[in-house]
């Protein structure tokens, strides 16, 4: 809480704040010596991220990904901001863009899926989460995911199909239901 953030500074105890703000400090001097550090600006972006501020984070991904199109990491990060501050075509754009570079990442797909879903784009967030699990059949949350299309278009059998292979995995299963 701020306040326990507050005395443990007045105490002198380093918190996670002030580690996350140091850390940033000794990437940047990194990248004052090696400029094209695309790690370095990842890490930042999860820091900066982890701190709240989104915006500045969302700032160095892009950038990042200008340069470097191709990293996995970062596409995901990004759209996961977007995804959580409920800019779905910002986040479908990057998804779309890193499924290029990445096109047997089931992750990518499902975060679409989601995406079109929330967009109520269903047709093409079926064929996502569909394409998911041709990548990863257990991966048991694009089966439930599908279970809840399937009720929406009134297709019983499938649903029940797919809650019941969301299901497979109880461990998974209990972690998001």
């Amino acid at each position: 809480t701020p306040r326990n953030i507050y005395f443990a500074e007045k105490r002198g105890e380093p918190t996670k704040y002030n580690l996350m703000r140091k850390a940033i400090d000794e990437y940047v001097q990194v990248l004052d010596i090696k400029k094209d550090d695309t790690d370095s600006y990842y890490k930042i972006s999860v820091l900066l991220r982890e701190l709240g501020r989104n915006d500045e984070a969302t700032e160095m991904l892009r950038t990042l990904l200008k340069t470097k199109p191709d990293m996995y990491e970062a596409s995901k990060l990004l759209g996961g901001i977007y995804l959580e501050q409920k800019e779905f075509k910002k986040a479908i754009e990057v998804y779309t863009n890193a499924v290029k570079y990445n096109a047997n990442n089931y992750e990518l797909y499902y975060n679409l899926g989601v995406c079109y879903s929330r967009i109520n784009d269903f047709d093409i967030a079926r064929k996502c989460f569909q394409k998911t699990i041709e990548l990863d059949e257990e991966m048991y949350l694009a089966y439930y995911r599908l279970g809840q299309l399937a009720l929406l278009y009134r297709d019983f059998d499938v649903a029940e199909e797919s809650f019941a292979k969301s299901l497979c995995n109880e461990k998974e299963a209990k972690a998001y239901f």
